[in-house]
């Protein structure tokens, strides 16, 4: 599922488009390893003047022991 908020569709903003896409796709492809079944959300939205990319995933995550 692809979530844009429509605040998100037309603007512009400067960034370095090379690592922003790399970045993206590294956040993606995880989501992807680690989602056998289920769903993957990305969300793309404003928040106090910035932009925020949000990827929500139904896999496996990182175990509790890893995580602390």
């Amino acid at each position: 599922m692809l979530c844009i908020n429509n605040d998100v569709k037309n603007m512009n903003f400067k960034c370095d488009e090379i690592k922003l896409v790399q970045i993206l796709v590294n956040i993606f492809s995880n989501a992807i390893k680690f989602t056998n079944h289920g769903s993957i959300i990305f969300i793309a939205m404003i928040q106090r003047e910035n932009l925020v990319f949000e990827i929500q995933d139904t896999g496996k995550g990182i175990s509790k022991e890893i995580e602390n």
